[in-house]
């Protein structure tokens, strides 16, 4: 069954309009803290009504929680643009674990008030942490495996050892 140029618009629209409330969402838990921004607030800095917000999201736990997914998911993606299998394997697993450090410092740069948000609820974090972790894990294990197999590493074990970095 294919999906009518009407509903591919729709379904972009309501993708952006979704992502302009995460966005506007993440921006004001910043500033406020996330038990300082209602609906209503998220709704006025958003430009839409609480209805359209209601549409895409069942609570404002739910918004957070996407926010926090946003954010984790950015840490792997800029180690993933970093990944350059034409490196070394030492400069790439260099490379890659700068871009994680640096990455974390953005997202903790960029949150200011979500900040203390995020280690309240600790719990939150690490469990959408670890899928995340898991690609990342992955990732650094054919890094390792690759510096094995040309001797760019010593033998190691390569699951203890990705799973440390």
């Amino acid at each position: 069954m294919s999906v009518s140029p009407l509903n591919k618009v729709l379904s972009r629209r309501s993708q952006k309009t979704r992502e302009e409330i995460i966005l506007t969402a993440r921006t004001l838990f910043a500033q406020k803290g996330r038990k300082n921004v209602s609906m209503s607030d998220l709704a006025a800095a958003a430009g839409k009504g609480r209805r359209t917000l209601y549409s895409y999201f069942d609570n404002m736990d739910q918004i957070y929680k996407e926010v926090i997914e946003q954010e984790i998911n950015s840490i792997y993606n800029h180690v993933l643009e970093c990944y350059d299998t034409s490196l070394a394997p030492r400069d790439c697993l260099r490379e890659c674990m700068l871009a994680h450090l640096d990455a974390v410092k953005a997202v903790v740069t960029r949150n200011g008030s979500l900040r203390n948000d995020f280690f309240r609820d600790i719990y939150l974090v690490e469990r959408s942490r670890r899928r995340v972790d898991n690609k990342e894990i992955q990732l650094f294990k054919q890094i390792l495996s690759a510096g094995v197999r040309n001797f760019s590493f010593l033998p190691m074990n390569i699951d203890m050892s990705a799973t440390i970095l």
